[in-house]
């Protein structure tokens, strides 16, 4: 655990959690009335308040170094890192609330207003989100409509685990799940289609497979584990896993009667947990 002083001269500390006795590490030299680490970048971070100016911290020594200029007033508060969203959020003494987001040079937004006087904040993490399902499956040629689901914990440390998967397809078709990083759509796939596109591009591509199952039935499936696919494939869009990385994909299919002679399930969204 750290700490830092902003009363009568400014300090950098360490807590022991058995004792909570504060031991000097060093002087940043500028007053830092809130801290938190950021998972996804390994960064000590300070906020100094008023000019609202965030600082790198180094644990080792307490020196610092400016991060991010400020850019508007912010009062004295609470910062806390949450892993899901992947944001730095501050909660001040006049009641605001604002976020900043690491993965754009920490460009700070505004978010509420008028919540009261605190002074602290935190952020507790309740697990994996939820992944959800999203967008309409198509209904082939044959009638059959392909569902995704997934289980497992798309966790960032993991290389595998996390289970993405489609039944009722046609059986014995090939078959690929595809998947991007910008968000969701939903675009016909052809004029008079029943199906989809639901994930904005770049898209990627994964392995292509037998659907398997009875020719005429709609009893194929696949599965992917996607950590593992995007483990052995440092190329691939996602890479490096960052907890509160969003993700959307489909399965993509061939149906030779159809338009287009392919059809898309329905979609799915996930999150990356720590």
């Amino acid at each position: 655990l750290y700490g830092s002083r902003s009363v009568n001269g400014n300090g950098f500390y360490e807590i022991q959690r058995s004792t909570g006795a504060a031991t000097l590490v060093g002087t940043p030299g500028v007053t830092l009335e809130a801290l938190t680490w950021v998972g996804s970048t390994g960064e000590l971070v300070g906020l100094r308040a008023g000019a609202a100016s965030l600082h790198l911290i180094d644990p080792t020594d307490g020196s610092q170094s400016l991060l991010v200029s400020g850019s508007g007033f912010i009062h004295y508060g609470g910062m806390a890192w949450s892993s899901t969203s992947n944001r730095v959020f501050v909660l001040d003494l006049l009641g605001g609330l604002y976020q900043f987001d690491p993965t754009n040079g920490y460009a700070r937004t505004a978010l509420l207003g008028g919540l009261g006087n605190f002074d602290g904040l935190v952020s507790v993490n309740l697990g994996c989100p939820t992944p959800t399902a999203y967008c309409t499956s198509s209904t082939s040629t044959a009638g059959c409509v392909a569902t995704i689901a997934a289980t497992g914990a798309a966790s960032a440390s993991s290389t595998s685990g996390f289970q993405i998967s489609v039944s009722g397809l046609d059986g014995q078709r090939s078959t690929l799940f595809f998947y991007g990083a910008n968000g969701q759509s939903q675009q016909p796939w052809a004029v008079g289609s029943t199906s989809f596109l639901c994930v904005k591009s770049p898209t990627q591509r994964t392995f292509t497979a037998s659907s398997g199952g009875t020719v005429g039935a709609c009893d194929g499936s696949l599965s992917l584990d996607w950590l593992a696919y995007v483990t052995g494939n440092p190329w691939a869009i996602g890479q490096p896993l960052i907890p509160g990385a969003s993700f959307d994909g489909q399965f993509w299919f061939r149906d030779p009667p159809a338009l287009r002679g392919t059809n898309l399930s329905n979609a799915l969204h996930w999150t990356l947990c720590p």
